[in-house]
């Protein structure tokens, strides 16, 4: 097949799962609408209940508004003990809505947490089976990318931008009636539905662990296996071209929407949506897309990777070389992560202040634009970099980075920095629109403007209750990714400093095998105790610093 031929299947399949994937998106979005409204996250919304509660047999009477104790007792009185006979329904309900929410969180977070190199292996053997079957491959291969980037899409009907249109607009179209009216009124899911196209347009179109595991035709899958068989990496630049080309107008399409729609993301926190009731069938419809995306995308691969673990877990930890694969994954990943963390905060602390007054989403469009430098996927960036090596050698004469350690890792800790950019960038939109502005606006203020120690400590841990532990997994979630990215680093990495991605990618085209599902599960548990192991070093340094500053004196 031809680079042309693969990359009209990559479009093709591009333009028809990302269609599927705004209708699946609209039930994901319910989903997460309804578990927004039910799971407490809503502080604010929860403390106007308990404070209506408190005074909802309490009226006022006379001419001088005296309240009415008497009628008034009588209803707190009531109210106190049905509250007192209710409590264990309340605790039964609760301990169910607690169950339902975990149940529908984890088919939602789920397909997108784990690694696509971990899916692709445990479906490789089906997908060599039904290599007589080419209809049936795709529709698995499809399945599977719909079931994980459906999540993304609903993630963006929910958080993304309004159509520009006030609520009071949205009910005068209605009364017009016909086609234009209509649009008035889809106006807001017509803004996001395009967006989600356009992200999931591109993670699709870019893919290529999956592609590569079922035997599916991409020009990702087609330009890597060109490029190891010994391609020159001027004629793999030369066909990079044409993709690249087909992202840029894609993204650039997305951002001229973006800004004509004078919406930002994470800005207006589409509160008057999440207040919204969810009808009881679109929320069945939604949940149930939900944990079938689970089972297909999370569920069976975990099983088919869990059952042969156990017997080869043995042998892998025995044998110490896959532990320096795991080590390198690590520091690779750290310095993608925190690159990437770093260049996003200094891009919006330079350009934020300077667009915020004059474009609406100007300061997000153009951190975005920085991000998009890395929708391309880890192949077109690795490959880019390697080109950039050859010339910085030729025109210098050193050998920085491919002769010495740290410039070797520095080559390849910048590219998983390119690649996660994307990811980091929107993860940090969605976490400010999921936090507690007042909330999070009130623990600043005490923690910097406080006169007393105490004040100060109080709002440090406020702080990082409220923000600073969101801010840590958001963090937490790029270095996972960068820990398993395989395109990037198996172009860049230096000798003697294997990844474990690239080790298991290498043996996974010989099938299944017990050894191999240990490593599988093994780089699964280690990278998440290292989130683990960070999140409480983290929290435990904000303890320390605030109990410091409480002892310190520092004021």
């Amino acid at each position: 097949m031809s680079f042309w031929q693969a990359m009209m299947w990559s479009g093709g399949r591009a333009v028809v799962v990302g269609l599927l994937a705004v209708v699946v998106g609209v039930g994901v979005a319910r989903v997460l609408k309804w578990v927004l409204n039910n799971c407490g996250l809503r502080n604010s919304d929860c403390g106007m209940k308990m404070r209506r509660g408190g005074c909802e047999g309490v009226r006022v009477s006379g001419d001088h508004g005296s309240p009415a104790i008497g009628v008034g007792g009588d209803a707190i009185k009531e109210n106190m003990g049905s509250m007192r006979g209710g409590r264990l329904q309340w605790l039964i309900r609760r301990v169910g809505m607690l169950g339902l929410v975990c149940l529908l969180v984890g088919g939602v977070v789920g397909p997108m947490g784990l690694p696509s190199l971990v899916v692709g292996y445990a479906w490789g053997d089906m997908g060599v089976s039904l290599v007589r079957h080419p209809g049936w491959n795709e529709v698995l291969y499809g399945g599977l990318l719909l079931g994980r980037y459906g999540v993304v899409s609903g993630f963006v009907m929910l958080f993304g931008p309004r159509g520009g249109t006030s609520e009071a607009g949205v009910w005068c179209g209605g009364s017009v009636g016909g086609i234009k009216g209509l649009m008035v009124r889809w106006s807001d899911w017509l803004s996001r539905g395009v967006i989600a196209f356009c992200a999931v347009f591109l993670l699709v179109f870019s893919e290529f662990e999956i592609a590569s595991l079922l035997g599916r035709p991409t020009w990702t899958v087609w330009l890597f296996d060109a490029q190891v068989g010994g391609l020159n990496i001027l004629k793999a630049l030369v066909n990079v071209v044409w993709p690249l080309g087909v992202q840029v107008v894609v993204v650039g399409g997305c951002a001229v929407w973006y800004l004509r729609r004078e919406g930002r993301l994470g800005a207006n926190d589409n509160t008057d949506m999440r207040k919204k009731k969810v009808g009881v069938v679109s929320l069945m419809l939604g949940g149930m897309w939900c944990l079938f995306a689970f089972v297909l995308v999370v569920g069976l691969p975990s099983f088919y990777v869990m059952k042969d673990a156990a017997k080869g877990l043995g042998r892998v930890i025995g044998d110490g070389r896959f532990w320096d694969d795991l080590w390198f994954s690590g520091v690779y990943a750290m310095i993608g992560t925190v690159g990437a963390v770093l260049l996003l905060v200094v891009v919006r602390g330079l350009v934020g202040k300077v667009l915020r007054s004059r474009m609406s989403g100007g300061g997000d469009v153009v951190i975005g634009v920085v991000s998009a430098m890395g929708l391309s996927g880890g192949l077109v960036v690795g490959l880019l970099l390697v080109n950039g090596r050859l010339w910085f050698e030729r025109l210098t004469g050193s050998e920085f980075f491919s002769g010495t350690t740290f410039g070797e890792w520095l080559l390849i800790g910048g590219g998983l920095m390119v690649v996660l950019l994307p990811m980091g960038w929107v993860l940090g939109l969605l976490a400010r629109a999921r936090r507690d502005r007042q909330a999070a606006h009130i623990a600043k203020m005490m923690w910097r403007g406080g006169d007393d120690r105490g004040v100060r400590r109080f709002g440090m841990r406020m702080w990082w209750k409220r923000s600073g532990s969101v801010w840590y997994w958001v963090g937490a979630y790029v270095f996972f990714q960068g820990f398993f990215e395989l395109s990037a680093s198996a172009i860049l990495y230096p000798a003697g400093g294997t990844p474990a991605a690239v080790r298991m990618y290498n043996l996974m085209h010989y099938g299944q095998s017990q050894v191999l599902s240990a490593m599988v599960v093994l780089s699964v548990v280690a990278c998440g105790l290292v989130m683990l192991f960070g999140r409480g070093m983290a929290a435990w340094l904000m303890f320390e610093c605030s109990r410091s500053w409480y002892r310190g004196g520092v004021r």
